[in-house]
């Protein structure tokens, strides 16, 4: 069984993360929500192939070894070896995960011209 490495980043983003299911779910329910997260985080220990490499799952040249596993409302970005699992990034679905990674936007002209943005 590996160990699982969260980054800094990601440690921060679950702090806000349980502040927030709290915040609309209450203490009790916001914390069981947060573990039952955790926990499926958890499970790459044993199964870290659970996700889907990057480049699958978003149509992009990157690193093969990085893997996307979307758990309700966040992608969380990782990768392994014999080891460990490093949790290295986790984005809200409603963040533009292609523009923070690669700089690269998944707008639409005509989404971007609507808006104004």
């Amino acid at each position: 069984m590996r160990d699982v490495i969260y980054s800094d980043e990601v440690m921060d983003r679950l702090d806000k993360l349980k502040e927030n299911l709290i915040e609309y779910q209450g203490e009790k329910k916001g914390k069981k929500t947060l573990c039952e997260i955790v926990d499926r985080i958890e499970e790459l220990a044993v199964f870290p192939g659970k996700g889907l490499p990057v480049s699958e799952r978003f149509n992009v040249n990157c690193n093969p070894a990085w893997h996307v596993l979307y758990i309700p409302m966040n992608y969380y970005i990782y990768k392994w070896d014999d080891e460990h699992v490093y949790i290295l990034k986790m984005y809200d679905y409603r963040e533009d995960i292609m523009q923070r990674l690669f700089g690269t936007s998944m707008r639409s002209l005509e989404s971007i011209k609507y808006w104004g943005e």
